[in-house]
């Protein structure tokens, strides 16, 4: 007679499905494509309004955001959910991004839709620039379209020559420090003092080039930029 089981494995409990994402990418010619929220017609007119919104987590929803860039008349929204603004790499971004040409404008419900701080914020708007497109946020009433917009357009690009004069800046200072205090600069070394030392005496016993550098697993060239250096 078979015993019973007295502690019988229990079942795992189903899990939930997972939410799909609004940016779901479709195979063609094959590449990935994000397909929009919202369209309203597949004509390309000049000086459209392409519309981005996001919400951080999969729980929230884009609609209300949605709503309202289509109040606006918005010729396309795309989205990315449950994607954080301090993420650079958005698929929903970079395919509104991708479908602007010159003349269009980037229309958000607020401007930290489109990043969390300064440099990301600057980064967009000097791509818009580039491609001769503009930005509206209707939170901030920001329209570059406008002469006061233009005006704000100008502001972004001296922040972004800004932060790039800090950066190049602070990295200098960082140079300088290092020399200071007798830091190497620079790319690290591939060999070692010790290996160089061994190196050297190998070589004046009268082992060769190739040998020594196959027994160090570095190239002959960079075995003699080594010696050199030492």
């Amino acid at each position: 007679m078979a015993t019973p089981d007295l502690f019988p494995a229990r079942k795992a409990a189903p899990r939930a499905p997972k939410r799909p994402s609004r940016n779901r990418a479709i195979a063609g010619n094959g590449t990935a494509r994000v397909v929009p929220v919202f369209r309203e017609s597949r004509n390309v007119v000049p000086n459209r309004i392409i519309g981005y919104v996001r919400v951080s987590k999969t729980s929230q929803t884009v609609e209300q955001q949605v709503d309202a860039l289509r109040a606006i008349g918005v010729a396309a929204v795309y989205a990315d959910e449950g994607v954080s603004g301090a993420q650079r790499d958005r698929d929903g971004l970079s395919a509104a991004l991708a479908e602007l040409q010159a003349g269009d404008a980037l229309a958000v419900v607020a401007l930290d839709r489109l990043g969390r701080d300064l440099s990301d914020l600057v980064r967009v708007v000097d791509g818009l620039r580039e491609r001769g497109a503009h930005l509206r946020s209707l939170r901030e009433s920001i329209d570059t379209t406008t002469a006061a917009g233009r005006m704000l357009f100008g502001i972004f690009g001296a922040l972004s020559e800004y932060e790039r004069a800090m950066i190049a800046e602070r990295t200098m200072e960082r140079l300088a420090a290092k020399k200071r205090r007798g830091e190497r600069v620079g790319r690290k070394p591939v060999l070692t003092p010790s290996q160089v030392a061994l190196a050297r005496r190998e070589l004046d016993a009268g082992t060769s080039a190739n040998v020594v550098a196959r027994s160090l697993r570095c190239g002959r060239s960079t075995l003699y930029r080594a010696l050199r250096a030492s």
